[in-house]
């Protein structure tokens, strides 16, 4: 019973300290957004996966970031 409390709560803390939340600040995806000329849609990828698990929202972010559309790019990212 011991172990069993113990795994579910080990499994709670580990899940919901992989979603960093982003209060006042800008997330790297944005960063590295704004500071790069032709963003690599996988870096995006990683650094966005940070912050959402949503494949639709993921895979808008690499087609968005394959077209060059910066501006779209960036208001999709500031929404996760």
């Amino acid at each position: 019973m011991i172990l069993s409390i113990t795994i579910v709560i080990f499994w709670l803390l580990r899940r919901s300290g992989g979603v960093e939340k982003l209060e006042g600040t800008k997330s790297k995806a944005i960063i590295y957004t704004e500071e790069t000329d032709v963003p690599n849609p996988f870096i995006l990828r990683a650094l966005a996966e940070k912050h959402t698990s949503d494949e639709k929202t993921l895979t808008k972010i690499m087609d968005l970031a394959n077209e060059g559309k910066k501006e779209e790019l960036l208001k999709v990212l500031k929404k996760i």
